[in-house]
């Protein structure tokens, strides 16, 4: 094995980590799996490092000469940028925002942040225990409702907003070194404590949220991106990450000994702060937990940055690439000739051979989509419901959803009307039937017993994630973007008529296409089966021509193997 080969073999090795860490592949045990490949690369790097050993030492005699020559040079020049480094973080060289304040306006705006932050605290307290109450962190993600999860969310707005302004807090106070410490004893003191109890605060609600948040799925939701409360992604790992960086812990520890130096009396604030520092005691398990997993979850998630954009463009590359010229089996005429059978709010299964998202997508069936049928069949099919108002439903959409409204009531470039919901490579869409259906098999699912006010709530849940972007991590977790099941499964949200399970792959929740066929297969032969066919076209590769056949067969359909259409050539 040459220089080169060894080099190259590393560099995959280390391509492989990167991929296994992003695609959290052998999920839980993936990082386990990513650092023994990492160390696995090492070997031929060593190896390399063997070959070129004459090279190498020709010119390790310099380096050490120039180390013995200059060690106390090099030594005495990192202590003073770790001096550097402490002296910016204790104190950060700013304007204080009592400059110019008089000592009667400092005390009374002290005090008055001094019950700001009582408050703030309280209430994190009580939001927390609020929602404690209710058992919603111990329970399994997958099992909560709609309304549990609405309650998180609220909760976590509730509490980010909170943290933020013990933020504002804490950063006021962050120059109280600038309160001479002799002619302004008592504020300069005060000021500490405001700052110090603002930092404590910080660190106690958020290591109690760390300790309480253990599902990874309910990582994934509190992490998403909430743009209409300003939270990006990974706000919850933000957080954590955030009380264990270098400069935290050494605000955190210095200004404990500082405060000590200083003396306590029986205030409010210092009886916060002796309250709060002996919790965070309790936590010192906790911070080396978080301490100790900081650089691998800095591996991981800069793994899925980077990882990310390829598996987002590899997908959408893969989206538009059909291996095959030919038309599809299922035409407009049959589309037209079974259209009166669907209903808003039926399930549509599809498959189109010849694609290449065919091979990464499990299961024989690889996209799912919502039937809301036209405007004009919605006005008649919705009218008098009680749930509009006394509005039609487009007047109802026009209301509620303008740009939908608008959107519906296009035509495609055929001339036909929106009758599609679904979730492509582009993001959440509407098509016409005519366009989804031109598949090569094709499947049509009804939910039973479903009342025209349930099929009215699916409608408008579909339409509610309208615009939202293709979801390439396939994370049932998020809702910021959707991939085509998913977007099925939250529409379906909170309608107890239909109970679709979620799996999880790769540590991610998530229900494909071909899961719904199977949930079918499972319960169509008894009374609590919750689905019905409505129909079902199967395609033949050798015959050109898709042909309706009954539950029997697609209930079978979902075992298929990928190249199922061999067997046309076969049978």
């Amino acid at each position: 094995m040459n220089f080169w080969v060894c080099i190259i073999f590393s560099t995959i090795l280390l391509i492989a980590t990167v991929a296994v860490f992003a695609m959290r592949i052998f999920f839980p045990y993936h990082r386990i799996v990513a650092l023994i490949i990492y160390g696995i690369g090492w070997i031929p790097f060593l190896y390399s490092i063997s070959l070129r050993k004459k090279w190498i030492l020709s010119y390790s005699g310099t380096v050490s000469n120039y180390l013995s020559a200059f060690w106390i040079h090099i030594l005495f020049g990192l202590l003073m940028i770790l001096s550097l480094y402490i002296f910016l973080v204790l104190f950060p060289p700013v304007k204080s925002p009592f400059f110019g304040m008089s000592d009667e306006s400092i005390d009374k705006q002290i005090e008055q942040d001094s019950l700001v932050l009582l408050y703030l605290d309280e209430r994190l307290s009580s939001e927390f225990e609020r929602i404690e109450s209710k058992g919603i962190f111990s329970s399994d993600f997958e099992t909560l409702s709609k309304e549990q999860k609405e309650e998180i969310r609220g909760f976590w707005f509730s509490f980010v907003e909170l943290i933020l302004e013990l933020d504002i807090v804490k950063n006021k106070y962050k120059t109280f070194y600038q309160l001479n410490t002799v002619t302004k004893k008592d504020l300069h003191k005060k000021a500490f404590v405001n700052g110090y109890a603002a930092l404590l605060s910080q660190h106690y609600h958020t290591m109690l949220l760390a300790e309480a948040v253990q599902d990874t799925n309910l990582m994934t939701f509190l992490n998403d991106k909430y743009p209409e409360q300003g939270l990006s992604g990974g706000t919850f790992d933000m957080l954590k990450n955030k009380v264990v960086d270098s400069d935290e812990i050494l605000k955190l520890n210095t200004g404990r000994v500082y405060y000590l130096s200083l003396g306590s009396n029986e205030s409010e604030m210092d009886q916060l702060i002796k309250e709060r520092i002996k919790k965070l005691d309790a936590y010192f398990s906790s911070y080396s937990e978080l301490i100790a997993k900081k650089p691998l979850n800095f591996l991981e998630k800069r793994s899925f940055k980077f990882w990310f954009p390829i598996q987002k463009e590899v997908a959408k590359q893969l989206s538009h690439i059909n291996t095959s010229t030919r038309d599809y089996h299922i035409n407009l005429d049959q589309i037209h000739e079974y259209k009166d059978r669907f209903l808003p709010g039926d399930i549509l299964l599809e498959r189109r051979e010849w694609h290449a998202t065919n091979v990464g997508i499990p299961g024989f069936w690889t996209h799912a989509a919502l039937y809301i049928s036209s405007l004009e069949e919605m006005n008649a099919y919705f009218k008098d419901l009680p749930e509009l108002n006394g509005k039609s439903f487009g007047e109802y959409i026009k209301e509620i959803y303008p740009e939908i409204f608008n959107k519906i009531q296009e035509k495609d470039d055929g001339g036909y009307d929106m009758a599609i919901i679904e979730s492509k490579r582009p993001g959440v869409i509407f098509m016409s039937l005519e366009e989804s259906a031109k598949t090569d098999s094709l499947t049509v699912l009804r939910v039973k017993n479903l009342s025209t006010a349930d099929r009215l709530k699916v409608v408008l849940q579909a339409m509610s994630h309208f615009g939202k972007s293709y979801d390439y991590d396939f994370d049932f977790s998020t809702d910021s973007s959707l991939v085509c099941s998913e977007l099925v499964y939250k529409s379906f949200s909170g309608i107890d008529k239909l109970n679709l399970p979620l799996s999880k792959l790769n540590g991610r929740l998530m229900l494909s296409p071909n899961e719904i066929a199977q949930k079918f297969s499972n319960e169509f032969q008894s009374e609590d089966s919750e689905m019905e066919l409505v129909l079902f076209l199967d395609g033949n590769e050798k015959k050109k021509i898709a042909v309706e056949k009954n539950e029997n067969d697609f209930a079978t359909s979902w075992e298929r193997p990928k190249w199922y259409i061999v067997t046309d050539y076969t049978n």
